[in-house]
C-alpha cells in the first residue's frame, strides 16, 4: 500500500457524505477524512478526521461489559473478554448492536448501553446502512464503501516499528501474548494474527499510526508529529486519547486485565493502561471502491471532492 506519512501538510484531506466542498469544509466533525493510502486494488483508505460524535458525547468505550458486578476488579465477564471482532464499539460502527438503547459509552454511569452509533445514526445520515442483510435503502456514500477482511489479535510487541507490527498484524509473523486459561492461571503464548472479520468499517491498526510517522524511528511519544494524530489541529480534546483496534491482551501473569492500544493527547503509544470500558475517542476507517472520480487538490482548503 501507498501510504501518506509526514507533518500535517500532507495533502490527504478529502469530504466523503457530500460533494459539497464547502459544506465539507463548514462542517468538518461530519464530512472531513484524510486518506491513509491507497491499496494494490487502487482503494483508498480513509480515515474520518475528527472524533465520532454522538449528540455532544465524543467519548465511547471499547467494550462496554467489563467489570463484574460488585467486584473493584477490571476483569472480564466469566474473565473473557472479547477481541475486537465481538467488542462493543467494533458492533456499534457497524451498526450491528442490535437490541442495546442510546447510551454514552460508559457501562459504570448507570445508562443503558450505546447503539449503532456510526452507521445509524441521525448525524452521520449519509452512512446510512439500510437493511442490514440486503442494504436495501442503504445510503449512496455507504454503497462506495467496500466490504474488507480485518484482521484482530493480540500483541505485547513493544518494539515501535510500522514494518514489523504491519506483519504481525496482517498474520505474516509470529507474536506473543499472555493468555488467561481456564484454570485461573495466566501463561505467555506465541501465535498469529490468522482470526479476520468481513465487515466495512474499523478502527486503526498500530501500525497505521507508525507508518504516517515522517521519521524513519518513531517511539511511542512522537507519534504527535505525524498528519494522523487527532489534535493536531487544537480540535478532539475531549477526550483526550483514541481506540486502535489492536488488543494488547492479558497484562502480564500476575495481572489478567485484558486492554487495547490506544493513542493519547502528548503523543504516547500505550497498550498496557487502562481499561475497555473507559470512555476514548474513535475515529473509523473504511476502503472505498475504486471506480470514484475526485477533483480537488487535497489540501485542508481545497480538500478532494467525490463526484458522484
Amino acid at each position: 500500500m501507498y501510504r501518506y506519512q509526514g507533518a500535517d501538510n500532507v495533502f490527504n484531506w478529502i469530504c466523503f457524505g457530500t460533494s459539497n466542498q464547502e459544506e465539507c469544509k463548514s462542517d468538518i466533525d461530519k464530512y472531513m477524512y484524510r486518506i491513509i493510502g491507497i491499496n494494490a486494488k487502487g482503494q483508498m483508505y480513509l480515515l474520518k478526521e475528527t472524533f465520532l460524535k454522538e449528540g455532544e458525547v465524543t467519548g465511547f468505550a471499547w467494550n462496554d461489559e467489563y467489570k463484574i458486578s460488585g467486584s473493584d476488579n477490571d476483569v472480564c465477564p466469566d474473565g473473557v473478554c472479547p477481541e475486537w471482532n465481538e467488542a462493543d464499539l467494533f458492533q456499534r460502527i457497524n451498526g450491528t448492536a442490535n437490541g442495546k438503547t442510546a447510551g454514552n459509552g460508559n457501562a459504570n454511569d448507570g445508562k443503558d448501553d450505546d447503539t449503532d452509533i456510526f452507521v445509524d445514526s441521525v448525524y452521520y445520515d449519509y452512512l446510512k446502512s439500510g437493511d442490514k442483510i440486503n442494504s436495501e435503502g442503504a445510503s449512496e456514500w455507504y454503497n462506495l464503501i467496500e466490504n474488507h477482511y480485518w484482521y484482530y489479535g493480540d500483541t505485547t510487541n513493544t518494539t515501535y516499528n510500522g514494518n514489523t507490527l504491519y506483519n504481525i498484524e496482517m498474520g505474516a509473523i509470529e507474536t506473543t501474548h499472555y493468555v488467561n486459561n481456564e484454570d485461573g492461571t495466566v501463561t505467555l503464548q506465541k501465535y498469529t494474527w490468522t482470526n479476520k472479520v468481513l465487515a466495512k468499517i474499523s478502527l486503526l491498526y498500530l501500525h497505521d499510526m507508525l507508518y504516517a510517522y515522517p521519521g524513519e524511528n518513531p517511539n511511542s511519544t512522537n507519534i504527535q508529529s505525524s498528519w494522523i494524530h487527532f489534535q493536531k489541529d487544537g480540535y478532539n480534546s475531549n477526550p483526550s486519547s483514541e481506540w486502535l483496534s489492536s488488543r494488547w491482551g492479558a497484562y502480564n501473569v500476575s495481572d489478567k486485565n485484558v486492554r487495547a492500544w490506544k493513542l493519547y493527547d502528548y503523543g504516547k503509544l500505550d497498550g498496557n493502561d487502562g481499561s475497555l470500558n473507559n470512555s476514548r475517542g474513535a475515529r473509523p476507517v473504511f476502503y472505498l471502491s475504486n471506480k470514484i472520480n475526485l477533483s480537488g487538490s487535497g489540501t485542508k482548503e481545497n480538500p478532494f471532492v467525490i463526484e458522484l
